[in-house]
């Protein structure tokens, strides 16, 4: 499982990096527009994992720690 898992971790630390950088490179310093761009960092992560056809992260029928 904790294999399964780093991926979709990693996928989500870039997002949230590349949501904060386009806030700061914007001006925009405000530490809950901060928190906010890094929630919804969470969404395409959340939508890959809802889709069954994502050989990546997409839910399935068999154990992913076999």
């Amino acid at each position: 499982m904790k294999n399964a898992l780093a991926p979709m971790v990693a996928e989500y630390l870039r997002a949230v990096a590349v949501a904060v950088l386009t806030l700061v490179a914007s001006g925009n310093f405000d530490p809950r527009s901060m928190a906010i761009g890094s929630a919804a960092s969470l969404l395409p992560l959340l939508a890959r994992g809802a889709n069954p056809n994502d050989a990546g992260f997409g839910r399935s029928q068999k154990d992913p720690t076999e």
